[in-house]
């Protein structure tokens, strides 16, 4: 026979989250940010777009850059691309 238990958890100051919710709410402000753009990327992607390989070695690429690059590998019937 057992004897069934219960586990209560307590953590310090979660009761604030509401209270934050709330003030962040009233005080804060929705901002929306504009998509990033690349428009040489884009261009040079657009004109190489139909080649097997295109290089983009030099080209000082960002993160939000390589989003770009993965959106049109996404988008591409081609089915190997390489770079570098």
């Amino acid at each position: 026979f057992r004897i069934p238990t219960r586990t209560e958890y307590h953590l310090e100051g979660l009761d604030q989250f509401q209270i934050l919710k709330q003030k962040i709410e009233q005080y804060g402000r929705y901002v929306e940010i504009p998509p990033y753009h690349n428009l040489e990327l884009e261009q040079f992607i657009s004109e190489n777009r139909t080649k097997q390989k295109f290089d983009l070695t030099g080209r000082n690429l960002t993160d939000l850059d390589m989003k770009i690059v993965a959106d049109v590998l996404k988008e591409s019937t081609v089915s190997k691309h390489c770079f570098g």
